[in-house]
C-alpha cells in the first residue's frame, strides 16, 4: 500500500485547517450538551440530575469527535506538507494533537489500513530527512578536512599564522556541528527503527485477519 504525498500546503495552513476541522466543534460539544440539557430541564421542569449527567456526556462527545477526526486530518496533512516533523511540533504546541507515541494517542479511532498509510508516509519522510542529514554531514567533514589542511600548510609568517588560527577555529566549529549532526542522525535512526517495527506489526496484523 503506497500513499503519494502531494506537497502544496504550508505547515501553518495545515494547522489552521486542523484547528477549524478538529478543534472547532470541541467546545460547542463540550459546553453545548450541558447547556441544551439545562434548557430542556428548565422547560420541562425535570430533575437537575440530567444536567449533571450531561456534563460527562458532553465531555465524552467532544473526546469522540477529536478521536475520530484527528487521524483523518493528520493523514490529509502529512500528504500535503513537506516538513512532517514541523507539522507535528506545531500541532502539539497549539493543542491540536498529542505527541506521537503518547498514551492518549491510543484513543484515536482509525482503521489498521489508515495506520499503515500514516506509517508509510512517515517512513518515507524520515528516509528523505536522513539522506539530507548525511549530505550535511559529508559537507561538514569536507569543510573540516580542508580547514585542517590549510592550517598545516600555512607558512610561519605572522599573518599566515593568524589566518591559520582563524581557520583552525572554524574547523573546530565545523567539528562541533558534525558532532551535533551525528547525534541528530542517531536520534532519527532510533525513530526510524521504531516506525519500521510498528509498520511491520501493522502489516502482520492485516495478514492475520
Amino acid at each position: 500500500m503506497t500513499t503519494t504525498r502531494i506537497p502544496r500546503l504550508t505547515v501553518g495552513s495545515a494547522i489552521l485547517w486542523g484547528l477549524l476541522w478538529v478543534n472547532g466543534p470541541i467546545f460547542p460539544l463540550l459546553f453545548g450538551v450541558p447547556i441544551l440539557a439545562g434548557i430542556i430541564v428548565a422547560s420541562w421542569q425535570l430533575s437537575s440530575v440530567f444536567i449533571w449527567i450531561s456534563i460527562p456526556v458532553g465531555f465524552l462527545t467532544a473526546w469522540f469527535w477529536w478521536s475520530w477526526t484527528l487521524p483523518k486530518w493528520r493523514l490529509w496533512a502529512i500528504t500535503h506538507v513537506n516538513d512532517i516533523s514541523h507539522l507535528y511540533r506545531r500541532a502539539v504546541e497549539v493543542g491540536l494533537m498529542w505527541p506521537r507515541g503518547h498514551f492518549f494517542e491510543k484513543t484515536e479511532i482509525k482503521s489498521t489500513s489508515h495506520s499503515i498509510q500514516e506509517r508509510e508516509i512517515e517512513l518515507i519522510y524520515l528516509l528523505d530527512a536522513t539522506q539530507d542529514e548525511l549530505k550535511v554531514m559529508s559537507k561538514a567533514v569536507n569543510t573540516t578536512s580542508k580547514e585542517l589542511r590549510d592550517c598545516l600548510a600555512s607558512p610561519s609568517e605572522f599573518f599566515q599564522r593568524t589566518q591559520a588560527a582563524i581557520n583552525l577555529r572554524e574547523a573546530m566549529i565545523s567539528a562541533l556541528i558534525l558532532q551535533d549532526h551525528v547525534a541528530t542522525s542517531a536520534h532519527q535512526e532510533n525513530g526510524f527503527v521504531k516506525l519500521l517495527t510498528d509498520y511491520i506489526r501493522l502489516l502482520n496484523k492485516v495478514g492475520t485477519t
